[in-house]
This record gives C-alpha cells, sequence and structure tokens, in this order.
C-alpha cells in the first residue's frame, strides 16, 4: 500500500467487509426475532387452548359426578334407604369429586408453567441465534485503518529517505 490509491481501495474493502457485517448482523436479527413471535404466538394459543381443554373436562367430570349422585339417591329413594348411609355416599362423592378436581386444576397449571418454560427456551434460543452473528468488530477496523495508513506513511518515508528528502535528508551524523 505505497500509494493513495492502493490505501483507498484496502480502507474502501475493509469499510466494506464491516458495513456487510452489519447488514448480516441487522438481518439474522430481524429474521431471529420474526421467528421468536411466531413461536411465542403459537405457544401462547396453545396456553389458551390447554386451560380451555382443562376447564372443559372440568366441567364434563362434574356433571357426570352430579349424574352418578343422582342416579344414586334416585336408586336409594327406591329402595327405601336414607339416613346416615346415604349421607356419607353423598359425602364420598363430594370428596371423590374435590380431590378429582384438584388433581384436574393442578394438570393445568403444570401445562400452563411448562408451556411458560417453552416461551423462555424460545427466548434463548431467539437471543442465542442473534449471537451467533456477530456484528462488524470496529476496533478491528479501527486498527486495521490505522495500519493501512501507517504503513502507506512508512511507505512515503522509505522512499523519500531513498531519494534524500524525507526527514532523516538534513541528518548529517
Amino acid at each position: 500500500m505505497c500509494d493513495p490509491i492502493s490505501l483507498g481501495i484496502g480502507l474502501a474493502g475493509a469499510g466494506l467487509s464491516a458495513l456487510s457485517a452489519h447488514k448480516r448482523s441487522k438481518q439474522n436479527e430481524a429474521e431471529a426475532r420474526k421467528a421468536f413471535v411466531k413461536q411465542h404466538q403459537a405457544l401462547t394459543a396453545r396456553k389458551a387452548e390447554e386451560t380451555i381443554a382443562g376447564e372443559q373436562r372440568i366441567e364434563q367430570t362434574g356433571r357426570e359426578i352430579e349424574q352418578v349422585k343422582s342416579r344414586a339417591l334416585t336408586q336409594a329413594a327406591e329402595g327405601q334407604v336414607s339416613g346416615i348411609s346415604v349421607d356419607l355416599l353423598m359425602g364420598e362423592f363430594e370428596r371423590e369429586k374435590g380431590e378429582t378436581f384438584a388433581a384436574m386444576e393442578e394438570n393445568i397449571r403444570l401445562v400452563r408453567k411448562q408451556i411458560g418454560r417453552e416461551i423462555g427456551g424460545a427466548e434463548a434460543r431467539r437471543e442465542s441465534r442473534i449471537a451467533a452473528v456477530p456484528g462488524p468488530n470496529y476496533l478491528a477496523l479501527g486498527i486495521n485503518i490505522a495500519s493501512q495508513v501507517n504503513t502507506g506513511l512508512a511507505e512515503k518515508d522509505a522512499r523519500n529517505f531513498a531519494r534524500g528528502e524525507g526527514r532523516y535528508a538534513d541528518d548529517d551524523d
């Protein structure tokens, strides 16, 4: 890089390289964010669907338990059975219903929690993807430019020195 044209070409190349790295980095970041938004939307929809389905299962189970209780009460009445044994049976139905509902609600909670973790995983994948394509290294670009300028100046000084025109031309030592 002994002449200004070569120096200019080298500096332009370094600048274009940095610009290209910046563009790739921004494009990758946009694609990563777009992919994350799609994943987030899908997981959020799944979370809502799982919640609704779980609540519907709870309602259906509640109706089924009430039907069984009604049949048991009807049979008890037809058999002229009453008193504490029927009350205990109805209490047992209520206990089973409570345990079943609690288990179903816990299942819904755990599914929602798992989907929340999947959303966290999608966020981590997004950040990892963004970090995988680094932007331009401005420090390296600056060092490269300074090196090229320094090399060009050193070569100019060397030519001037060789012709006896440089800084060293007046030295008589």
